[in-house]
């Protein structure tokens, strides 16, 4: 169609509008009526926005999203949750991996503190034992709390981006 038709097709349809409109706002109608005529408004307003995008007048991306998204029944909310149960899932996998990790490094790092313990002489076997057996308690215990361990992470992180920075 031609723009000069669809701005007639488009007044006509303002015009109609209008006509129910004053039927909703009358509050001597008939309930029956009422109901009839808020059904074409609604079908004439989504007449409406079809012509205003067949004409260009919804210009913003925005504008032209949202019409895609009313069309096919999608809403920003839907995309948004599944978005955040995806990224829940990614996150919650991730952190029982670093946590089974984490278990097995600490027991790990106490076993060679044992072994070490027992291997090396007197005071430096003692010494060794102990330090592997602290470095064990301390990643199992990263391991039982791991947003600790992912909160080092990130400030390990963004100190270094800063430090590239300056």
């Amino acid at each position: 169609m031609k723009k000069k038709e669809l701005k007639k097709d488009k007044q006509e349809l303002e015009k109609q509008n209008k006509k129910d409109r004053e039927i909703i706002n009358d509050s001597d109608a008939d309930p029956e009526e009422i109901r009839k005529a808020e059904e074409r408004v609604a079908f004439r307003e989504a007449e409406i926005r079809q012509i205003n995008t067949q004409l260009g007048e919804n210009e913003t991306l925005s504008k032209k999203v949202k019409e895609i998204f009313k069309k096919y029944g999608v809403m920003v909310t839907a995309i948004i949750l599944a978005a955040g149960a995806t990224i829940a899932a990614i996150i919650g996998t991730i952190t029982k991996a670093l946590k089974d990790l984490g278990k097995q490094i600490a027991n790990g790092l106490k076993t060679i503190g044992q072994k070490a313990a027992c291997a090396l002489p007197g005071l430096i076997g003692s010494i060794v034992g102990f330090l592997f057996k602290a470095a064990g308690q301390v990643v199992g215990f990263l391991a039982k709390h791991t947003w600790l361990l992912i909160l080092a992470v990130v400030v390990f992180l963004f100190q270094k981006l800063i430090k590239k920075r300056l």
